[in-house]
């Protein structure tokens, strides 16, 4: 039998991957000027359901923390989650900050 706990991480691990694929998309401006033939419901997906995916990704995330598993695989796991998450995070978050270092609108997206 499996153990629970690598399960639960390996579906945190896929989430946190599309995670990353939406804050990718998010500050692409070929994304958002449908100049890369993306789909409307997806443009429509990443504008409504990012933030709540988001927060609830994060919860599950940090309400999986290994504690005191002596698993080296459930503490690998998690660790690579924290780094998708970080990453994720980093992401969506430094096209904003310098577009409030440069002056320009917040979310503004350049080429």
């Amino acid at each position: 039998m499996a153990d629970t706990g690598r399960v639960i991480y390996f579906f945190l691990l896929a989430g946190q991957g599309i995670l990353l694929a939406l804050a990718v998309l998010r500050e692409s401006q070929a994304f958002w000027l449908n100049s890369g033939g993306y789909p409307v419901w997806l443009r429509e997906l990443v504008e409504s359901g990012f933030y709540p995916y988001l927060v609830c990704l994060s919860i599950l995330h940090w309400s999986c923390w290994p504690g005191r598993s002596k698993s080296l695989l459930n503490w690998t796991l998690w660790g690579v989650c924290t780094f998708l998450w970080g990453v994720s995070i980093l992401c969506f978050s430094w096209n904003n900050l310098e577009n409030l270092f440069s002056g320009r609108g917040l979310h503004e997206h350049s080429l």
